[in-house]
């Protein structure tokens, strides 16, 4: 066996040294037995010892971190409720009126500001005190869906049914005034657009919450008003403000001629007949299709002074009334009798021929991208509510705009100041469009050219007589 005590001896000239070691052999199979200490047992105690170091610093750190994110919340919160007082003061003190863009009224040939919470529309929606707002964003504006009557469906948008209907506003304001419902009082009906929320999507719920916000914390005269929401039962109704005479959009066909409505058919086809309009409309001359893009320029100017976009402006989401006065709206009947001038694309449903490439591409909407789709309204207004490309289908315009070759026609109705003016907002670059505090101002000094060419025209033909 190998199993012995087993020495070495050394030495050299400064002495010997010994070291002695005892080999044990164990049998096969049979194990050696356990320490009762050493290195080990030190082992496992310095293992434990640092995984418990470990969990009591990821504890540590758990806790910080949410006392970090607690605090952050509540200067937040702070923040807000200073921000929305300080807002509320000001609205007040009618410092918002003093902004440079607020309206579009015409006189001597200038578009001038409107007062932003003049006229009925407005007083309509009055009454509600500060104590209602800080209790809730949009509490003080929910109002009972029976107070809605004459609803007709429209078709569906991009959360649910849109409809029309009427409501009496008296009752609005003695609730919102937290009058009695049956007190005696003249019904004064007013119609509005009604948005069913029905849709589930998370996409689509913050769509409609995005909305609501657009509406209601953006005041013009030349965009619709938040009248209330129905947020007691399900489905949720939005309830925008609408107008006498409609849609825009309707209202631009309606202006054509006999002669204009069969040129433009021949020339893109009877697919695009429009059908045959529910009123006579009066002529637009070009004064007046100038002062509407002004109004709609002055509208979208006040979304981006506020930080917002519209992303679907068009003639078919504008409204106007029978004073001639625009307003943006947002029907957006994606299935309907609009569904023809939206296309599905990546499992959205886009306005394809209105948005500027980055926006079909790449979804990204700017403010540079609603200045491209506000000068593919004005050419609406122009051309009298034509369909943008109607000679193409929508495969032939998506790839042009891949390409980078989709190009716009002037109409030859437009002023030669206001084709440029539009070029630059079709700019393929964002960077390279204007912004809408200066196609304001363009606009401004084209009416008030378009109105002196007017008068001296008219002083020329009376001399003439």
């Amino acid at each position: 066996m190998d199993a012995e005590q087993y020495g070495c001896t050394a030495g050299n000239a400064g002495g010997l040294a010994r070291h002695e070691l005892q080999l044990i052999v164990h049998q096969e199979g049979e194990l050696p037995p356990q320490e009762s200490s050493g290195v080990a047992g030190k082992a496992v105690v310095v293992s434990i010892s640092v995984a418990g170091a470990y969990m009591v610093l990821v504890l540590a750190l758990m806790v910080y971190c949410r006392r970090r994110r607690l605090r952050r919340r509540q200067r937040g919160e702070k923040m807000e409720l200073e921000m929305t007082e300080g807002r509320e003061k000001l609205v007040e003190d009618g410092e918002e009126e003093k902004q440079k863009v607020n309206g579009a009224a015409l006189q001597n040939g200038r578009l001038l500001a409107h007062d932003k919470d003049s006229g009925a529309d407005n007083s309509e929606v009055s009454g509600v005190s500060r104590a209602s707002k800080k209790s809730g964003q949009f509490e003080h504006l929910s109002v009972p869906r029976s107070l809605l009557t004459e609803q007709i469906t429209l078709g569906r948008g991009e959360f649910g049914e849109v409809m029309l209907a009427k409501i009496d506003m008296c009752q609005v304001n003695k609730l919102r005034n937290k009058e009695s419902l049956d007190a005696e009082g003249e019904p004064k009906l007013r119609p509005v657009l009604v948005k069913a929320l029905t849709a589930k999507d998370e996409v689509q719920l913050g769509e409609f919450r995005r909305q609501l916000e657009l509406f209601s914390r953006v005041r013009h005269d030349n965009m619709v008003r938040l009248l209330g929401l129905c947020n007691l039962d399900a489905p949720h109704y939005m309830l925008l403000e609408h107008t006498d005479w409609g849609e825009l959009k309707k209202f631009l066909i309606a202006t054509r001629t006999p002669e204009e409505n069969a040129e433009y058919i021949s020339r893109v086809g009877a697919a695009h007949a429009p059908p045959p309009p529910s009123r006579a409309a009066p002529p637009l001359g070009g004064e007046h299709r100038a002062l509407l893009g002004g109004q709609l320029a002055a509208a979208l100017a006040k979304c981006a002074a506020h930080r917002f976009t519209h992303r679907d402006i068009a003639a078919r989401n504008c409204v106007i009334t029978s004073k001639l006065q625009l307003k943006l709206s947002y029907p957006a009947l994606t299935r309907g009798p609009d569904s023809h001038e939206y296309y599905k694309l990546h499992e959205q449903v886009i306005p394809l021929r209105w948005l500027p490439p980055e926006a079909v591409l790449e979804s990204d909407y700017s403010t540079k991208s609603d200045v491209y789709m506000f000068a593919a309204t004005v050419w609406e207004i122009y051309t009298k509510g034509e369909l943008p490309f109607a000679k193409l289908n929508d495969n032939s315009v998506l790839e042009r705009v891949k390409a980078g070759t989709l190009e716009w026609t002037i109409p030859d109705s437009m002023p030669e100041p206001l084709a440029v003016l539009l070029k630059r907002c079709w700019s393929k670059s964002p960077s390279d469009r204007p912004q809408f505090t200066e196609i304001y101002d363009q606009i401004t000094d084209i009416l008030k050219d378009i109105t002196s060419e007017n008068t001296s025209q008219k002083s020329q033909d009376k001399a003439e007589e």
